[in-house]
């Protein structure tokens, strides 16, 4: 009997350590949460209707602005005391005295005299301004530009431009005439010129005044002389 329950003792000892061992609770898995990660979108630039593009607008001079929309054409010159944004066509000369915008869909025929120019549509005739001009990639000028101060290029130009500081030719630029920059020149690589440049003023000569030619007097006490043939008369 002794040895019957000592058996059966370590019988439940057994067991007992076998359920304890079960009993031990495994260390939880460590699950990693998924973070969602959320893609910016690009930053999209929002360009306004009958907005010029690529080409800085000058500052504003505080004078009131004449705007010309777009599908708007008009036949005669633009006169005015004001800035003006024009997106339409103008067959007529424009003649302000402050700022002028043309868009890329600007058609102007004739021509332009300004404080200072941005322009990125078609041009065909003189531009001339007391300050900057800025020539927009889109641009398609068909004239001789003449600034009061610098010219940025960066469309296509057929025409002399003459700067009373200096001229900057665009990657994009493609000039077809020659330059007059009074103190710089600078053009980067990948712009096309076909032309001269010179860094002085071009003079034109000086006609001499006419001189009258002396008309023929008659002296007195010169006698007069006849041909009987001829009947003349000969001094």
């Amino acid at each position: 009997m002794f040895g019957k329950l000592r058996f059966g003792n370590l019988n439940e000892v057994w067991s007992a350590n076998r359920k304890t061992q079960e009993e031990i609770v495994k260390p939880q898995e460590k699950v990693e949460e998924k973070k969602t990660v959320v893609q910016q979108e690009p930053i999209r630039q929002i360009v306004k209707e009958n907005e010029s593009v690529n080409i800085p607008k000058p500052q504003k001079t505080g004078l009131k602005v004449m705007v010309i929309p777009e599908n708007v054409y008009i036949e005669g010159s633009i006169r005015g005391e004001c800035d003006s944004e024009i997106y339409g066509k103008i067959n007529g000369n424009i003649l302000i005295k402050g700022n002028l915008v043309l868009g890329k869909t600007a058609e102007v025929k004739g021509s332009i005299k300004a404080m200072s120019a941005s322009i990125d549509g078609i041009v065909e005739g003189k531009i001339e301004t007391t300050n900057d001009v800025e020539i927009g990639p889109n641009s398609k000028i068909q004239a001789d530009l003449i600034s009061g101060q610098k010219i940025v290029i960066s469309g296509q130009v057929n025409g002399s431009i003459c700067a009373e500081v200096g001229v900057k030719l665009q990657q994009s630029a493609k000039l077809n005439g020659d330059i007059i920059a009074l103190k710089w020149f600078s053009i980067q690589e990948g712009a096309i010129f076909n032309g001269n440049c010179s860094m002085k003023r071009t003079e034109q000569p000086k006609t001499p005044p006419q001189t009258e030619q002396p008309k023929n007097i008659q002296q007195p006490n010169q006698p007069i002389q006849v041909n009987p043939q001829n009947q003349q008369i000969k001094k």
